[in-house]
């Protein structure tokens, strides 16, 4: 039990209730699956992979899309002016 006079963040009686919940134990998986587990890198496979292709395909924007861009560009170019030389905006409301 928690006296009132050591909780300075809770005004009441002082009880708190603890509620044991299922669950697992982090000491099963060392203890019983560790052994069972197979840990694999990309090196150990790469040879297995198809070749890396990389490609950049282009999507027009729908027109909400595109405005709330400009919008959110406008309001960052606003921002930048009018906080210039620090190193930090303020969080917006």
């Amino acid at each position: 039990m928690i006296e009132p006079a050591d909780n300075a963040c809770f005004r009441g009686t002082g009880y708190h209730a603890v509620r044991h919940r299922p669950g697992a134990s982090p000491l099963l998986f060392g203890r019983f699956l560790m052994s069972l587990g197979a840990f694999v890198s990309l090196e150990d496979i790469s040879d297995a992979l198809p070749p890396y292709r990389e490609e950049i395909v282009r999507v027009e924007m729908d027109q909400p899309l595109q405005k709330a861009y400009e919008e959110m560009e406008t309001d960052i170019k606003k921002a930048f002016r009018e906080h210039r030389g620090t190193r930090r905006l303020p969080a917006s409301p």
